[in-house]
C-alpha cells in the first residue's frame, strides 16, 4: 500500500533521492552500514505515500525486527539479492508501474523473511 501510494507522489528529486539511497545499499563497506543504509532506503520509500498513519506502523514493525543480530547481510548473497531487488523498486516506480513497483516489495519482505528464518537455525 505504501509504495503504491509512494508512486502517486514521486517527484524527480525524490525518485532521485531513491536511487542514491540504492547505490548507498550497493557501495556500503559492512554489514552494519549495508543495514543502516538498507533502512534509510526503506523508510524514504514509505515516507513518500504520505500516509503517517501507516508509515507509522511501518516504523514500529521495522523497531521489531533485529537486522544486525539476524546476519542477513552478512552474506554476499542476500547482499546481491536485496540488491536487485531494491533496485527493480526504483525501476517500476520510475516507469510508473505501480503494480510491478508493489510486487517488487512483496518479493522483497518475503525473500528477507526466508532469509531471517534460515538465519535463526
Amino acid at each position: 500500500v505504501a509504495v503504491r501510494q509512494a508512486g502517486k507522489n514521486l517527484d524527480s528529486s525524490s525518485l532521485e533521492f531513491l536511487y542514491e539511497a540504492v547505490k548507498a545499499c550497493d557501495e556500503a563497506p559492512t554489514p552494519l552500514e549495508t543495514v543502516q543504509a538498507n533502512e534509510v532506503f526503506h523508510q524514504e520509500l514509505y515516507r513518500l505515500s504520505g500516509d503517517g498513519l501507516l508509515v507509522g506502523f511501518i516504523d514500529q514493525l521495522w523497531a521489531g525486527m533485529p537486522y544486525p543480530s539476524l546476519g542477513l547481510y552478512g552474506s554476499a548473497e542476500r547482499v546481491a539479492e536485496s540488491s536487485k531487488q531494491h533496485h527493480a523498486i526504483v525501476d517500476a516506480l520510475a516507469a510508473g508501474d505501480l503494480d510491478a513497483a508493489a510486487e517488487a516489495v512483496v518479493e522483497h519482505i518475503e525473500s528477507g523473511k526466508l532469509a531471517a528464518l534460515k538465519n535463526l537455525r
